[in-house]
């Protein structure tokens, strides 16, 4: 592998829990409650389809842009304060920053969310390549993110190795044609990621040999 490409929430943070409680809080007019296991079908996909699949589901007549834009602001507002790095997430990002491997960030979710979550992680120097649901017109689990990241880091797609949490990520990754390594957390344990190259119980225990075909 060439280059190692990161989803963000739930990889590198434990932003999941604040983007359902975000959601919960914008719902709540319409008496809606998302259970995390009912949220956990929608893990990795960006704010206006995450809505739209609320929306339809629960019979919510509201347009899918304006409940994504206020669930963005108020995510926003719970990042500042209380973030903290996923176990794992330094070393990692140091010891393929010393080998010389280029690293990129693909998230589903916005810029101003991206920004937000870097710049209180103090992460927002460390990638080579930040692409993000704003950057394409098709989020995950379209292939845009992932590519555009290859393309910005001048790595052909099938010298990326991809590390995801959310199957529909993955999906995206493998479209793509890149290699994948699935990260359990608390919010996916139960999730079908299909064919990946390992499944990881967090990065602290990431396996170098992944990358031994460089």
């Amino acid at each position: 592998m060439e280059a190692v490409i990161f989803d963000m929430d739930g990889v590198l943070v434990d932003t999941e829990p604040l983007h359902l409680e975000a959601a919960n809080e914008v719902l709540d007019r319409f008496d809606v409650a998302l259970t995390p296991e009912e949220n956990a079908a929608w893990l990795g996909l960006d704010d206006r389809r995450f809505f739209e699949a609320v929306t339809r589901k629960h019979g919510i007549e509201a347009g899918a842009a304006s409940l994504a834009a206020e669930r963005e602001k108020r995510v926003i507002d719970l990042i500042q304060g209380g973030l903290v790095l996923q176990p794992g997430v330094t070393e990692l990002v140091v010891g393929l920053k010393m080998r010389g491997f280029p690293m990129a960030l693909a998230s589903s979710s916005s810029r101003a969310v991206v920004d937000a979550v870097l710049g209180e992680v103090g992460l927002e120097r460390s990638f080579d390549a930040v692409v993000c649901a704003d950057d394409v017109e098709e989020a995950k689990p379209d292939p845009a993110l992932f590519l555009l990241a290859a393309e910005r880091m001048d790595v052909p797609p099938s010298d990326c190795l991809v590390i995801e949490d959310a199957p529909h990520g993955v999906e995206a990754a493998r479209a793509a044609g890149m290699a994948v390594v699935a990260v359990v957390t608390r919010d996916n344990f139960e999730a079908d990621f299909g064919a990946v190259l390992r499944v990881l119980n967090g990065l602290d225990r990431f396996d170098w040999s992944l990358l031994d075909d460089r």
